[in-house]
């Protein structure tokens, strides 16, 4: 509906007084002349004037209007609510002109409120007729995602898996992993939780993770550099046994592709005392030796032992010595019978009882 308040009519004796009606037609009217309109078509209004006895003049006129109907506009953005520095498309229609309080003049254009933001559009239809409809958008803020530090890992030299740990999920909050670089296939224990492990990493290389957390339909993120260095693994070799007052000697190994950079051997609980692969010992109680690698902040251990027999006397242990044992390894070939001229690795000796321990392809005895 539309008011419109309607002049009175000019006559040659104006006179005080007169008042409107509704004849015909889609309107109401006050006497006073304001009138409102509730449909389109034709309306037909009479002014009636009292007039005074001695005057000639007709004490009514009436008027014929034409109404059409006001434009019916639509206004919206999408989407809406909108996430916090995420764009939203304010559309109107229903009109041929728009102007818009952002003092935008098209039917569609994009913005990006970064508070909940009212918009009024007004809308001109063909007719002249104006319209105007204002709506709110509505801001959804961002989870806040507290920067993070992801651990240096150790990995084989053929790839492994790393555990990772982000920020904490608070209340309805949901969270993913990624990985942002290298570009590559990569497998999480659980892609949705806080703390997982990811695969498969390789050594000297740096991957940048991202740890996106959802709320209320809105995303943020925060990334990490993880570093993977290369794993080294140790070996202290077979457990010996010797006669007190005899030396052993500890040959350490390593399997990486990469020797470590430093190497100790040390009794547990007490400090490094030697600093490379091999060093002699002369232990005089059973006692376990450890060797220590490290390589590029990775570290790798492994235990031998060393076992005392004690020198037999003269009397009573002539033969105690002799039951002292050693695992040797020897190669032959498969299906042949070791000969007086056979070569093994190590050379059988005499003087030595020997034993088949285990058996790697096929059968032996000796």
């Amino acid at each position: 509906a539309n008011n419109r308040t309607l002049s009175k009519p000019m006559m040659t004796n104006s006179l005080v007084g007169g008042s409107y009606t509704i004849v015909s037609g889609p309107a109401t009217i006050t006497a006073a002349g304001e009138l409102t309109t509730t449909g389109s078509g034709a309306i037909t209004i009479r002014y009636t004037h009292p007039g005074s006895g001695s005057t000639s003049c007709p004490n009514k006129k009436d008027t014929t209007i034409n109404t059409v109907a006001a434009p019916s506009p639509t206004a919206s953005a999408s989407p809406n609510p909108v996430c916090n520095g995420s764009n939203t498309t304010l559309t109107a229609m229903g009109g041929t002109s728009y102007s818009w309080s952002t003092g935008q003049s098209t039917a569609s254009f994009t913005t990006n409120p970064t508070v909940n933001t009212a918009y009024t559009v007004t809308v001109l239809d063909a007719n002249q007729c104006t319209v105007s409809n204002t709506f709110t958008v509505t801001v959804t803020p961002l989870p806040i995602v507290s920067p993070f530090t992801l651990a240096d890992v150790c990995a084989p030299s053929g790839g492994g898996s790393a555990s990772i740990t982000g920020p904490a999920l608070i209340g309805s909050q949901t969270g993913l992993w990624s990985v942002v670089s290298p570009a590559g296939s990569y497998t999480f224990g659980s892609a949705s939780s806080g703390t997982t492990t990811v695969s498969t990493v390789v050594p000297s290389t740096n991957y940048i993770l991202r740890w996106t957390v959802t709320e209320n339909g809105c995303s943020s993120s925060s990334i990490s550099t993880l570093k993977v260095n290369e794993q080294t693994f140790m070996q202290a070799g077979k457990d010996d046994t010797i006669c007190q007052g005899s030396t052993a000697i500890l040959n350490g190994t390593f399997t990486s592709p990469t020797q470590p950079t430093a190497v100790n051997w040390s009794i547990p609980g007490s400090a490094p005392f030697a600093f490379n692969f091999s060093t002699t010992v002369s232990p005089t109680v059973n006692i376990d030796y450890v060797i220590t690698g490290s390589l590029g902040g990775c570290t790798s251990k492994d235990t031998m032992t060393v076992r005392i027999i004690n020198k037999p006397d003269a009397v009573s242990e002539a033969t105690a010595c002799l039951t002292a044992t050693e695992d040797i390894e020897a190669t032959y070939p498969i299906s042949t019978s070791i000969g007086n001229n056979d070569n093994l690795s190590p050379t059988i000796k005499g003087g030595v009882t020997y034993a088949i321990v285990s058996v790697k392809n096929g059968t032996a005895s000796i």
